[in-house]
This record gives structure tokens, C-alpha cells and sequence, in this order.
């Protein structure tokens, strides 16, 4: 799975001095933990569209200017750390001590669970709930992955790899490879629209393999990035930028996506900050036999359309496409397309899109 999470999304924070000056950092295990207490706000780019980032160089004594960022379509998240024993899914990760709890500009929470230790940052898995007509729907995910060394310093290298299966009622369908080479490229200052933070650069060479087979049909999608975080004694992550897929190049100058710190407890929100007025829910079941429902959320009136796709890109349905008024809605898809013929087991995609552009899920249809 990839991690940071996420493209969601885990920005660490904690209270500090501004330093006028540029300075290398050692982030340790005392640093994350201070967290713990604290409650921050990030602020993603979710177009998935061409975003032009300037990832500046590798070596010492950099500064990057994010100070003036203007995001497509951007969604803030609220970031609540807090001990792990007494959380809602703390039987399920007692090997945890954070808790990052991810409250969107949507219905539903994200509970990141994490096991810091004095040599490794752990992220033990994660678990979500979501209420809808009435009824909660949790997933949990439980997948320890080792994230980052401790202390983290200039230089600092590591690979992480991970393989799961998923059983459906014993049948085989799926498997996940990941693998992630993390490098300490960089140090200097990172200037945010909140405030300036000597940071560390970590580059991350990220490759997935994910394989789907059942009754006979099988397909393999793989999936390159290089990413590339800032982190900061003050804030484990103050900035997150992603390539698109298959980039090769290290110093490439558009993203797929953007995400940074956008205010802390005790500093004042970024101002002029674009709220998300769509948001698209995760499909509910999934995978899904009979049929199932997508939900999203308009806080404007808008035109929108919600259509289904296959994994080459060729349009399978179209479930809405008209003007539609502010509020809550669902709409249901039961293996069919545009015809009514059944469509075959696998994987689809499914895509709202509105007045500010397309947000982009995947589900799994079994038969």
C-alpha cells in the first residue's frame, strides 16, 4: 500500500519557533510523539490534473517556495493526533501508540494507526467509518509497514516492500506488491503559505503491482511514482508532492497531486483557501456481487455527471448526467451497461465530474 498517505494525506505538526534561518535537521522519535494532543489542517490539490510544481535540487542548504500556491481544486483535511489505547479500533492495532484521525470535508473519518519507536516510524494500518441512512460502514486495513528510520538524517536510505491476498469466500482475487526506496536527498527551508520550516527532502521510487483473478479473468496493473516529501522537526510532513504515473524523471515539473500544511492548533488558517463544493464517496459494497451504491456530495448546485468505466477507458454507463441542486446524493449500479447487458467480472472506475473536474474511484465487480 502505498504510504502518505495516503495520496491521501498524514501531515505531522507540532507548536515551534519560526527559525530565520536555514538549518540540518535530526527528526527523532521525541519529535513525532510530541504530536500527540495537537490538531492540524492540510490542504490537497485533488484535480488529479497536470499540477506545475518546482521540486527544486537535491543537496544541502535548498529552499523551496511554496509560499504562493494556487491549487485547482483543493480539499481540506483536519488531522487529530492522540494515544492509541482507548481509540475506536485499538484492538485491532495494539501494537500502536499514535493515532492520526483524518476528519474530511465529507461524511466518514480515517484512523491511521502508527507504532513509533525509537529506531522506526511503523504505520500499522488504518480504519474507516462511514454513516450513511442510518448505518455505519467501517474497513480496516491492518498492514504494518516500516515508513521511515529514526533518527531521520541527510543521507538516510531504506526499502520498504509489502505483498498481500484477498480471499473472497475462499477464492483467491487479488494480490498487492509494493515497494518503496525511500532517499534523504536534501535539506534547507521550506517557505508555506503558514510559515518557513527547515526541513529534510525524502524521495520516494514507488512501483505497485496489483493483480485481480477470478472466474478465469485475470488483469495486472502496475503503477510508478516519484514522490517527494518534506519533513520538519516542527511537523513530520509539511509538504507532499506526486509525479504522474510512469515519470522517470527525478526533477520533473508537473505533479498529479499536491498537498501541505495549511494551519496548526495555536496559528491562524491560510486565507483565501478554495473549499471542495463536490466530494465522491468510495463505492459501498466493494467488491460487490448484485449491485452496489456511490454517493457524493454537492454543497453547490452544479451540472454533473457520474459515469462507470472499464480498465481501458471505454464508458460502460452513464448513472447521471444533469444539473442537479445542493445536497447528498446516491445512486445505484448493478453490473449492467448502458444496453443492460451484464458486463463482465473485474475492475471499473467510476467518475464524477462537475464544474471544478473529475475525482476518479475503482471498485470491483464479482459475478
Amino acid at each position: 500500500m502505498k504510504t502518505i498517505i495516503y495520496p491521501c494525506l498524514t501531515l505531522f505538526l507540532t507548536l515551534g519557533l519560526t527559525f530565520n534561518s536555514s538549518a540540518q535537521i535530526s527528526l527523532t522519535s521525541t519529535d513525532i510523539l510530541s504530536l500527540i494532543g495537537t490538531q492540524q489542517v492540510v490542504v490537497e490539490d485533488t484535480s488529479g490534473s497536470d499540477i506545475p510544481v518546482d521540486l527544486g535540487s537535491a543537496g544541502a542548504n535548498q529552499t523551496w517556495d511554496f509560499s504562493d500556491i494556487q491549487l485547482i481544486q483543493p480539499l481540506n483535511a483536519t488531522h487529530s493526533y492522540m494515544e492509541a489505547a482507548g481509540t475506536q479500533f485499538a484492538d485491532v492495532f495494539p501494537n500502536a501508540n499514535v493515532v492520526d484521525m483524518i476528519d474530511f470535508d465529507a461524511p466518514g473519518e480515517l484512523y491511521l494507526y502508527f507504532r513509533v519507536e525509537s529506531d522506526a516510524l511503523h504505520q500499522e494500518g488504518f480504519a474507516g467509518e462511514v454513516e450513511f441512512e442510518g448505518q455505519v460502514f467501517q474497513q480496516v486495513i491492518a498492514d504494518r509497514e516500516r515508513v521511515a528510520e529514526l533518527p531521520l538524517e541527510f543521507g538516510d536510505s531504506w526499502t520498504s516492500v509489502t505483498q498481500d491476498s484477498t480471499l473472497v469466500q475462499g477464492v483467491l482475487f487479488g494480490t498487492q506488491y509494493d515497494s518503496i526506496i525511500y532517499t534523504v536527498d536534501a535539506w534547507g527551508t521550506a517557505m508555506l503559505p503558514e510559515r518557513d520550516y527547515d526541513v529534510l527532502r525524502v524521495r520516494q521510487d514507488y512501483y505497485s503491482e496489483s493483480t485481480t483473478s477470478f472466474g478465469g479473468f485475470t488483469t495486472v496493473d502496475t503503477f510508478t511514482s516519484i514522490d517527494y516529501l518534506w519533513v520538519s522537526k516542527e511537523a513530520f510532513i509539511v509538504a507532499n508532492i506526486s509525479s504522474l504515473d510512469g515519470e522517470t524523471d527525478p526533477n520533473y515539473t508537473t505533479a498529479s497531486a499536491f498537498s501541505f500544511l495549511s494551519s496548526s492548533s495555536g496559528t491562524t488558517p491560510t486565507a483565501d483557501q478554495q473549499i471542495l463544493t463536490s466530494s465522491l464517496q468510495q463505492n459501498a459494497p466493494n467488491p460487490f456481487y448484485n449491485d452496489t451504491r456511490i454517493s457524493f456530495d454537492l454543497k453547490e448546485g452544479q451540472t454533473v455527471s457520474l459515469k462507470i468505466f472499464d480498465m481501458t477507458g471505454k464508458e460502460i454507463s452513464t448513472l447521471v448526467e444533469e444539473k442537479l441542486k445542493s445536497g447528498f446524493y446516491t445512486y445505484f449500479w448493478d453490473g449492467r451497461d448502458q444496453a443492460g447487458q451484464s458486463v463482465a467480472a473485474g475492475q471499473y472506475a467510476y467518475i464524477l465530474t462537475t464544474d471544478e473536474g473529475k475525482q476518479v474511484r475503482e471498485m470491483i465487480y464479482l459475478k
